[in-house]
């Protein structure tokens, strides 16, 4: 974690980099890019996600605050996957990572399924063989296959923490939030009583369910009537 850039809140350092390329501001506040065209885009939103058109707005809040024009698109749940799939958007939102305990399955989440040549169209349109500072020319496909490959775990995690850092550097996804799932658990009802919060397994994430983990270790009792 030492060696990732945290990318701290600096809207100036924002400007410079947006300058650095020949950007400018106009005077109505608004960023104008480097062929002269405002800066001025929608931003896709899955439109039933109440949680998600919450961020998305926060998300266009701040970038409106900072000169770059936002417009929220809804599209229904079952469209939104398509319109990413066949690159029908200028800013898209998603899910980002994956429910799995092996970070393969997030990595492979964020850079192949809306990626080309997967489903019907170009996708984020992000070059999968990258140029990159600490590493040089990386085939991403190949780092991604290469988290997963084989039984040497030591291997493995050299492989996880050089993609992490080749994520890190090149930010083809910007993480908003992350959440925890809601589980309700009423003890005394039919279960006798839930392991304490601190128990680490409560920390897994939906796809590897704590309340599975906890049946399969034998230690939730149930309520006898």
């Amino acid at each position: 974690l030492a060696q990732l850039n945290p990318y701290e809140y600096n809207p100036a350092k924002a400007a410079e980099l947006l300058e650095s390329i020949g950007f400018t501001k106009g005077k109505d506040g608004l960023w104008i890019d480097d062929q002269g065209n405002p800066m001025d885009y929608d931003l896709m939103v899955h439109l039933e996600f109440t949680d998600w058109a919450s961020s998305v707005q926060n998300a266009a809040k701040q970038l409106e605050e900072f000169g770059i024009k936002v417009t929220i698109r809804g599209i229904t749940r079952s469209q939104a996957p398509q319109e990413m799939w066949s690159g029908r958007f200028e800013i898209g939102t998603n899910w980002w990572g994956a429910g799995n305990p092996h970070p393969h399955f997030s990595f492979y989440a964020d850079l192949i399924t809306y990626n080309y040549p997967q489903g019907q169209g170009p996708g984020m349109n992000f070059p999968l063989v990258q140029e990159t500072d600490e590493f040089g020319t990386v085939d991403i496909h190949d780092a991604i296959v290469a988290t997963a490959d084989g039984l040497d775990t030591e291997l493995q995690a050299e492989n996880v923490a050089k993609l992490a850092m080749i994520f890190n550097d090149l930010l083809p996804i910007i993480p908003l939030w992350e959440r925890y799932a809601n589980s309700p658990a009423v003890e005394g009802v039919r279960v006798v009583e839930f392991p304490a919060e601190d128990d680490v397994t409560w920390l897994n994430s939906q796809a590897d369910d704590p309340i599975a983990i906890f049946l399969f270790k034998g230690i939730l009792d149930p309520v006898q009537k």
